[in-house]
């Protein structure tokens, strides 16, 4: 998953617009988890684990990587912890091939953060993965017993 930004008409423009942000105040986000009957979640294509309810920081700065795409640049941001600004936005991003849950999370006050072009997807440095209810894994359980007990005809 990649976070790209707005177009900008040069390069220079683009560096100079497409900065990280200071969060100056806890925002609430949402991240989508490949998860499994165990409860095991982990980020959906590089496969890294999480845990509910710890702080993970990355590290390092956000790295953004210029690029030209037409007559326009971008800048495109592929590490840090990739999130939605709105659940409803969240849910409407099909992953396919595996059984995912929607977590509220916080990036917490002072962390370094990118909003992609259209401002729905969300990149930082630091990440509070938030609380599952137990109504959300009930319901989550529920939903992949039904599906793991409906027998595929032979010829599938």
């Amino acid at each position: 998953m990649c976070l790209t930004s707005k177009t900008y008409r040069t390069r220079t423009e683009a560096r100079k617009n497409f900065v990280p942000i200071m969060a100056r105040k806890d925002l609430k986000v949402y991240k989508k988890f490949k998860i499994d009957e165990s409860f095991d979640f982990t980020s959906p294509l590089r496969g890294f684990s999480y845990v509910e309810n710890k702080t993970y920081e990355l590290g390092s700065k956000l790295k953004i990587y210029f690029s030209k795409d037409d007559d326009k640049w971008i800048g495109v941001v592929y590490e840090g912890f990739h999130s939605y600004k709105d659940r409803e936005y969240a849910e409407n991003q099909v992953l396919i091939g595996f059984d995912e849950l929607i977590v509220e999370c916080t990036i917490p006050r002072g962390a370094m953060y990118l909003r992609s072009g259209d401002g729905q997807e969300i990149v930082s440095t630091v990440i509070k993965i938030g609380r599952v209810h137990w109504r959300e894994k009930k319901k989550f359980l529920k939903d992949l017993n039904f599906r793991n007990s409906r027998q595929l005809p032979l010829w599938v």
